[in-house]
C-alpha cells in the first residue's frame, strides 16, 4: 500500500477544514433562516424547596388558530427553551401531574426593548389566572415558576391567607389594595368556599354587575363545592355564553361533576367526553373520572378502557386499580380482578381505611374462587388496618366457618353482631353461636 506524502496529507487536512467551515456556515445560515420571524421562549421551574422540577409541560395554546398548540418540557435542571416559536397570541399553562403553580413571573420583551406585557411576581390564584401573551418577531419571553404538591400548596396558601408570608403581600406592584377576586381565589385555595363566593360577588358588584368568564367559572366551582349544584350549573352556562363557544379547560369537566350531583349521569358522560376531546393531553385524574362515569351507566368495557388509560399515566392510581379489580370481577374475569386488587394493595398499603377496603376486595375474590385460607388472610389484613370494619368481621367469621375453625369464626361473628346490632342474619347466627358454645 502506497503511503501518502506529508504534503498530500496537509492538503487533505486543509480540505477538511474548508469543508468544515463551509458546513458550519451552512448550519448557521440554516439556523438564522429558521429563527427569522420567530420568538424565543425559555424559563425555569422549581418546587417549594427550590429544587429543579423536571417534566413540567408548558402549553402555549394559540387564541388565533384552534389547533395550534406548542408544548415545551422542562429538563433535569428544571429549565426549558424553545427558540423557534411562531409569533402570535397565546394562552399558557404549566402542567405536572400532582403539582400546582403558586408563583409566576414573566418578562416579555420585543427586539426593540419594548415591554410586551411582563408581569409578576404573582402568587397562588393570581399565578394561575387565565392570561394571554403576545409573542412577536425577535422577542424574548422568560418565565420563572414555582410549583408545589397539592398538600404543600394548601399549606402555603393557608399561610398566605393568614398573612404569614409577607413577601406575597408586598409583591403586589400595582396597588396595596387587593382586588376581591384575588382574595376570593386565595380563600378558595384553602377551601373557604363561602368566603370565596362573597369575594367573587363583591368583585362582580365592583364591575357594575358585569361578569367575565373567569369570574363566572370561579363562582361555579364555589357553588359546586358548597353542594349547590343548580347554581353551579347556571354559572357554568354563563361561562359558555361569555366564552361564545370557545373551549375553556375545565368547564365541561365541572359540568360533568354537577350533572352527576344532580343525578344526570348520562349528561355527565357527554360533558366528560367533550372535556377529554378538547384536551391536548388528558390527565390521569380526568380519565379516572371518565371511567367512573362509564361504570355508573353500566358501560363496563368503556370504563375498563378509561381506567387503564388513567393507569398508563399514573400506575399507582388507587381508585383506578380498585375500580378495575371490581369491573373485571363483574365481567367474570377473576384472575384479572385479583391482579388489580393485589396491585391496589401494594399501592395503598399506607392509605388507612382505603387500604382496608383493598384487602376486603381481595378476600371477596378469594372466597368466590374457593380459596378460603387466602380469603381469611386478606380479611385479617383488612381488620388490622380498620378494627371496626363490620363487613370484614362478618366475612372473616363465615370464612373461618368454611375452614372449620369454630373458635375463630365465633370470635369474629360476635364482633360483627356487636358492631351491627340490627344485622339481617342475626337470628340464624345466634342459633349457630348457641349451638357451638
Amino acid at each position: 500500500m502506497q503511503r501518502c506524502s506529508r504534503k498530500s496529507r496537509t492538503w487533505s487536512a486543509m480540505a477538511l477544514i474548508m469543508v468544515a467551515c463551509f458546513l458550519a456556515g451552512s448550519v448557521q445560515a440554516q439556523i438564522r433562516g429558521r429563527s427569522a420571524g420567530k420568538s424565543r421562549v425559555s424559563g425555569a421551574v422549581t418546587d417549594s424547596e427550590g429544587k429543579p422540577l423536571e417534566g413540567v409541560t408548558l402549553f402555549l395554546n394559540s387564541t388565533e388558530t384552534k389547533t395550534k398548540t406548542t408544548k415545551i418540557k422542562t429538563n433535569k435542571k428544571g429549565t426549558f427553551v424553545h427558540p423557534l416559536v411562531s409569533p402570535g397570541s397565546f394562552k399558557f399553562e404549566f402542567v405536572k401531574e400532582g403539582y400546582k403553580i403558586y408563583y409566576l413571573e414573566m418578562s416579555n420583551i420585543a427586539s426593540d426593548d419594548t415591554d410586551m406585557g411582563s408581569f409578576g411576581p404573582a402568587h397562588f390564584s393570581m399565578a394561575q389566572a387565565d392570561r394571554e401573551i403576545r409573542l412577536v418577531v425577535g422577542g424574548i419571553t422568560k418565565f420563572t415558576v414555582k410549583m408545589a404538591t397539592y398538600e404543600k400548596y394548601e399549606e402555603l396558601a393557608m399561610k398566605a391567607a393568614l398573612g404569614e408570608m409577607p413577601d406575597v403581600e408586598t409583591s403586589d406592584k400595582v396597588t396595596r389594595t387587593r382586588h376581591p377576586a384575588e382574595v376570593g381565589r386565595e380563600m378558595f385555595d384553602v377551601k373557604n368556599y363561602a368566603g370565596a363566593l362573597e369575594q367573587f360577588e363583591e368583585a362582580q358588584a365592583m364591575d357594575g354587575g358585569d361578569q367575565d368568564a373567569g369570574l363566572a367559572f370561579a363562582m361555579a366551582q364555589s357553588y359546586y363545592h358548597m353542594d349547590r349544584p343548580d347554581e353551579a350549573a347556571a354559572q357554568l352556562r354563563r361561562v359558555q355564553e361569555l366564552d361564545r363557544g370557545k373551549h375553556r379547560a375545565g368547564v365541561n369537566y365541572f359540568q360533568a361533576l354537577v350533572a352527576q350531583k344532580q343525578g344526570r349521569t348520562r349528561d355527565a358522560v357527554v360533558y366528560m367526553e367533550k372535556e377529554i376531546s378538547g384536551s391536548d393531553e388528558p390527565q390521569a385524574s380526568m380519565m379516572a373520572t371518565m371511567g367512573g362515569l362509564y361504570r355508573d351507566v353500566g358501560e363496563d368495557g368503556q370504563a375498563i378502557t378509561a381506567f387503564e388509560q388513567s393507569l398508563a399515566m399514573d400506575p399507582d392510581n388507587l381508585g383506578a386499580l380498585m375500580n378495575l379489580g371490581a369491573l373485571y370481577s363483574n365481567i367474570g374475569d377473576q384472575k384479572k380482578a385479583e391482579e388489580f386488587f393485589h396491585r391496589a394493595a401494594k399501592a395503598g398499603a399506607s392509605k388507612g381505611k382505603k387500604g382496608a377496603a383493598i384487602f376486603f376486595n381481595i378476600g371477596a375474590i378469594s372466597v368466590n374462587e374457593g380459596k378460603y385460607q387466602a380469603a381469611a388472610d386478606a380479611f385479617e389484613r383488612a381488620i388490622a388496618i380498620n378494627p371496626k370494619y363490620v363487613a370484614a368481621h362478618r366475612e372473616l367469621g363465615y370464612t373461618y366457618k368454611d375452614l372449620n375453625n369454630t373458635a375463630k369464626a365465633r370470635e369474629h361473628l360476635l364482633i360483627y353482631l356487636e358492631l351491627q346490632p340490627k344485622a339481617p342474619d342475626r337470628p340464624e347466627l345466634e342459633l349457630w353461636l348457641k349451638a357451638t358454645k
